[in-house]
């Protein structure tokens, strides 16, 4: 049985400090490209350059190099139940860092102070709300200094004023630190306000890499139809089912 590619010729260039948004419906492909541009799926074809290094031919201490370099706030936060918010975020610095203790509290305290999380510091994720605990996961993901972050569905399980925040806070962050940023998500109306551009994958090709105003107005059928159904309502009419 031959098997089906999930991603066809997809050519994605996003500029340092740049912020996009990568849309597509369920099964359209967009969490394989992330997993792909991550080094964490490797292509059949194909090349995925950051800062001009072909992630899939590297290894050992460049591929670590690399790696180090990319920050991720998971969907659902991906805080470790176990660990206190301070210790959530102390942890990735003494695994990778030779920072002494005292700078590494400076950090973690200079961190959760950009997300207004410093009160919190000794709570543990379940005592956190939803909201709260997006905002310790991105002084999680801030804490390494990373140069880019990918935000995997930001605002999901939030309430509209709280993915707001959230979308506004993770706006003055990149004016802030200048990290590029890719956003994967389907609620776009918010998130065309903080980004530069915006591609959308359908059936595993990208079918569109635009200004969001450009997007808004496409002609181009399939984006025409994921705008209206986004506003509309759900996405089935384009989703490719798998």
């Amino acid at each position: 049985m031959a098997e089906e590619p999930v991603l066809k010729g997809v050519d994605l260039s996003v500029e340092e400090g740049e912020m996009i948004a990568l849309l597509g419906a369920s099964g359209a492909g967009k969490s394989v490209l992330l997993r792909t541009i991550t080094g964490l799926i490797y292509p059949d074809a194909g090349e995925v350059l950051i800062n001009g290094k072909n992630v899939h031919n590297l290894r050992g201490k460049e591929l670590a190099e690399v790696r180090n370099s990319i920050g991720m706030l998971f969907q659902n936060g991906a805080l470790f139940d176990s660990m206190s918010v301070y210790e959530n975020l102390a942890f990735p610095l003494r695994e990778k860092t030779s920072l002494s203790r005292g700078e590494i509290e400076d950090r973690v305290f200079e961190h959760l102070a950009r997300v207004e999380m410093q009160d919190a510091a000794e709570k543990y994720p379940s005592e956190l709300s939803g909201g709260m605990q997006k905002r310790a996961a991105l002084a999680r993901t801030l804490v390494s200094s990373p140069e880019v972050i990918f935000f995997d569905e930001p605002t999901t399980g939030l309430d509209p004023l709280i993915g707001n925040s959230i979308l506004r806070l993770i706006f003055n962050l990149h004016r802030e630190y200048g990290f590029t940023a890719v956003i994967v998500t389907h609620s776009f109306q918010k998130v065309f306000q903080i980004v530069h551009k915006v591609a959308m994958v359908h059936n595993g090709e990208l079918v569109a890499y635009t200004t969001p105003e450009e997007f808004m107005d496409s002609e181009i059928p399939v984006v025409e139809t994921f705008v209206k159904e986004a506003l509309e309502g759900p996405l089935e009419a384009i989703s490719d089912g798998s």
